[in-house]
């Protein structure tokens, strides 16, 4: 169609009083704000658009995504409350309980295997306690005791009666000398005033029962210091080799923590507290008023479902948040925002020509910008 055609077509839709309809290229819900624009126009944005503002952080940025995983090790109770208190020159409290149980029973080759631990210093203190924990196998009828132990301290019906009957075979409890252990002994039973049962075992082990007990005790609490040790300091040595988490001068000062036998959590844990160790751990994480984690739980929480200011101010902060944890000096939030949003702004026209178009009778004049191929349909 030719441009007079197409003038023509628009002036006699105007004639008759019919719609003029006409494609907007790229036409999206996302409004960039213009204060310095007459009248000011507002920012507007959807709730999908949000959505996607937030996926796009964590699908562009790994870095983002290894932070929040260290956070959240910093910031779990299990991690950061694993720290034994290691002193260079003092053994951890659980570790020397289970020394102290131990030499109530005044082991000759037990005492010399502890000695042997203590003096060796290539040994940490989680080695130390596993070089030591098996020496319960020379402690007399400690797995028939210990069985005992374990099945009240869980309460265990089961468990108590198959206890009892290891008694028995441990001491050679045979006939009427065997102690009772069918489904009449119970936990509440045992436990009462007067347990004819409980007296019987306690006649047979006497004192050993409470050493006994001690050295369990100590040992099941050593176990799982060392084991909750063990498994924050491995879970923090990861987290901070992600990609995109540490600077190379933080990577050294983790591997020079590292190499120390007993490293504290209290000192892997503060690493995170030295800007120079980190690739901006604040800007990403850290900061609770204005971090990225902050402004994508932000947007999380507030965003509505339909077109709004609202909307577009969460996509802003997180874009502002973003700004300074990399660094984009060149682009202003508003720019990040339509990157994150995936926004294309309307295609300007790059024939045009200025025409006034009038109706039929000239009762009706438009002046405006026709671009050339531009599809006129006019509609009853």
């Amino acid at each position: 169609m030719k441009k007079a055609q197409i003038l023509s077509a628009i002036a006699l839709a105007f004639a008759l009083g019919l719609t003029v309809v006409a494609p907007v290229a790229n036409v999206s819900a996302f409004t960039v704000a213009d204060s310095t624009a007459k009248p000011a126009v507002k920012g507007s944005a959807t709730q999908a658009e949000v959505e996607t503002a937030v996926a796009a952080v964590s699908g562009t940025y790994k870095a983002y995504d290894n932070m929040v995983a260290l956070y959240d090790l910093l910031h779990d109770a299990d991690v950061t409350g694993a720290d034994l208190a290691m002193g260079d020159n003092d053994y951890p409290t659980v570790y020397n309980s289970v020394v102290e149980a131990f030499n109530t029973f005044d082991i000759a080759d037990v005492n010399t295997a502890i000695s042997k631990a203590n003096a060796d210093t290539k040994l940490s203190f989680v080695g130390k306690f596993d070089a030591i924990k098996g020496l319960t196998a020379k402690v007399d009828h400690y797995d028939a005791i210990a069985a005992l132990v374990n099945a009240l301290a869980n309460k265990n019906d089961a468990e108590l009666r198959d206890a009892i009957y290891g008694i028995n075979v441990e001491y050679g409890l045979t006939g009427n000398s065997a102690i009772d252990y069918d489904n009449d002994v119970t936990y509440a039973s045992y436990t009462a005033d007067g347990s004819a049962v409980k007296a019987k075992v306690d006649g047979v082990i006497g004192s050993a029962y409470d050493n006994v007990e001690s050295l369990a005790n100590a040992i099941a609490a050593a176990q799982k210091a060392f084991t909750a040790y063990t498994n924050a300091v491995t879970k923090l040595n990861v987290a901070y080799k992600a990609e995109g988490v540490m600077t190379t001068a933080g990577l050294t000062n983790l591997a020079t923590e590292m190499k120390d036998i007993n490293v504290a959590i209290a000192d892997l844990t503060a690493l995170a507290n030295t800007a120079a160790n980190m690739n901006g751990y604040a800007a990403w994480v850290g900061n609770d008023a204005n971090s990225v984690r902050a402004a994508i739980k932000n947007a999380n929480d507030n965003k509505i479902d339909v077109d709004s200011e609202r909307n577009y101010d969460l996509v802003i902060t997180l874009a502002t948040a973003l700004k300074a944890a990399v660094p984009m000096p060149s682009q202003t939030p508003a720019q990040i925002a339509q990157t994150l949003v995936g926004y294309v702004a309307p295609e300007t026209p790059d024939d045009t020509t200025t025409t006034t178009i009038e109706s039929a009778d000239g009762s009706v004049s438009v002046k405006g910008e026709l671009q050339a191929g531009l599809v006129v349909e006019a509609k009853e």
